[in-house]
């Protein structure tokens, strides 16, 4: 009985697989402009990284020498929100490769 439903979904994704995939092109009106502007996010991400970091350490410096514990909690959080948001921003542009290179249907 699960055959007999599901056979028409197995049609219908055999057809599928008989369209040609489009190569990318980014040469289209407003590509250069869009890239331009990515790339300057990109740069103002990470000089606020840099900020948030120097702004963490000295927290923890702070934290530490004063002997408040909570200051110094909240700037180790505050490293590994920059790590993380380093990892992140270091790898858009290598999941975007990644995504152009996928193949939805095989």
């Amino acid at each position: 009985m699960i055959n007999r439903l599901l056979e028409p979904v197995a049609v219908k994704l055999g057809q599928l697989r008989q369209v040609d995939q489009p190569a990318p092109n980014f040469s289209g009106p407003g590509v250069q402009v869009l890239q331009t502007v990515a790339g300057i996010v990109m740069a103002l991400a990470l000089v606020a990284l840099v900020i948030s970091g120097i702004v963490a350490a000295a927290m923890i410096a702070y934290g530490h020498f004063a002997r408040h514990g909570e200051a110094q909690t909240k700037g180790l959080k505050g490293i590994l929100g920059v790590v993380v948001g380093a990892a992140v921003l270091g790898s858009i542009a290598a999941l975007i490769n990644w995504g152009v290179g996928l193949k939805v249907v095989s």
